[in-house]
């Protein structure tokens, strides 16, 4: 897997990606990749400010003190994670384990306590901020993965070394998923089967896991009425038939969504001018907050977040691969994956490429513990040593 000078996938030579460039000892690819990520704060930032209105408007609530204490809690956690808790303390056994267990425990937290906010388990009050256990248990998926894959003793995992991560991840995911939420699951299997993929886990595994993961999802699905009825409304837009009645219609956030993609004409409608946010779009802030950002910028809406998240990858996956630990490798690999195909799934929401689910975009979307994950997650990436810094 590893040789001295470079790392290798699969016959490809992964030096040709590598920026040896240091300025002040910090390599480029770490330059890039934070400059990259406070680019994507301040875009969100600037986003959620325009989209405050429409929750003053639905909700009676002023939020834009919250976006900048979201904003700076998150900044906090990413400097505490850096000074106290780098990358390094984590590829430990005694360290990875007993951090799962807490996270696990943390998952149940609301459930056991009946801490239930608009139907469903996900947060625990912490006064001025609202902690959801479920975006902490992303970088503990990431780590654990991290840490069995460092530690594999042939080139491809092992039965023996993926059964830890079925068990982990697997109690992980159910317990998301008894907090009412299918969201978060969805992404971690796309981030674990992407993983899997990457270290050459047998394709046979891969498949049946796949075909596993469809038939749970499927059954999740039907286990919840507003879940059907979310599918069969995708459906219906898709046929052209009405098949739900007038009043199992569910808020109907894509039908809003679509409206403001397709006023938006290539240059939008000028920021801070959208129409839904002000009437359906109820979710501008949120979980649709890049139909937003297309009905206000237009295309230059949409390329700037193409763009940032293509760096946010190129950079992420250049690190990874002049990482000097294993670990450190996996880590920075999975890290990328979750956020992109978070990105990716908000992004095909969004636009009516998928039933609707709440998928927040990664830096931009309007929520704290989804903020302060993402970037204690940054913290870890800027204490991994590259190959090159002093």
């Amino acid at each position: 897997m590893t040789s001295s000078k470079t790392m290798r996938y699969e016959g490809i030579d992964f030096g040709r990606l590598q920026m040896r460039s240091t300025i002040k000892g910090i390599a480029a690819e770490k330059k890039g990749f934070i400059i990259t990520v406070v680019m994507l704060v301040v875009f969100g930032i600037v986003i959620t400010m325009s989209a405050s209105i429409s929750v003053k408007i639905h909700n009676g609530v002023d939020i834009t003190t919250k976006i900048l204490v979201n904003v700076l809690v998150s900044i906090v956690m990413m400097g505490l994670v850096m000074w106290k808790v780098p990358i390094e303390k984590w590829k430990k056994q005694g360290v990875i384990y007993p951090v799962v267990g807490f996270v696990l425990v943390l998952l149940l937290l609301p459930i056991i306590l009946n801490i239930r906010i608009n139907g469903a388990y996900r947060w625990i009050s912490l006064g001025f901020f609202s902690l959801q256990p479920a975006e902490l248990a992303k970088i503990v998926v990431v780590a654990f993965l991290a840490y069995i894959f460092s530690t594999m003793r042939h080139p491809r995992p092992t039965m023996d070394e993926l059964l830890p991560i079925g068990v982990v991840t697997g109690l992980i995911v159910l317990f998301i998923f008894m907090e009412r939420d299918l969201g978060l699951p969805l992404v971690i299997a796309v981030t674990v089967l992407a993983m899997l993929f990457v270290t050459r886990t047998n394709r046979l595994v891969v498949v049946a896991l796949m075909v596993l993961g469809l038939m749970l999802f499927a059954g999740a699905v039907m286990t919840a009425q507003h879940r059907r009825n979310r599918v069969i409304q995708f459906w219906d837009r898709k046929t052209g038939v009405n098949t739900l009645s007038f009043d199992k219609i569910p808020d109907d956030q894509i039908g809003a969504a679509l409206l403001a993609v397709s006023s938006a004409g290539l240059k939008g409608k000028g920021l801070g001018n959208s129409e839904t946010k002000f009437s359906s779009l109820t979710e501008a802030h949120n979980d649709f907050v890049f139909s937003l950002i297309i009905e206000e910028l237009g295309l230059s809406g949409f390329i700037i977040v193409a763009i940032l998240f293509t760096l946010f990858m190129v950079f992420g996956l250049r690190m990874a691969y002049t990482a000097q630990g294993r670990f450190e490798h996996f880590f920075l690999i999975g890290m990328v994956f979750l956020t992109i195909s978070q990105a990716v799934l908000h992004m095909m929401v969004n636009v009516d490429m998928l039933p609707a689910k709440g998928f927040g975009l990664p830096f931009i979307s309007y929520g704290g513990s989804s903020m302060v994950s993402h970037m204690m997650m940054v913290g870890l990436a800027m204490t991994v040593k590259l190959k090159g810094e002093e």
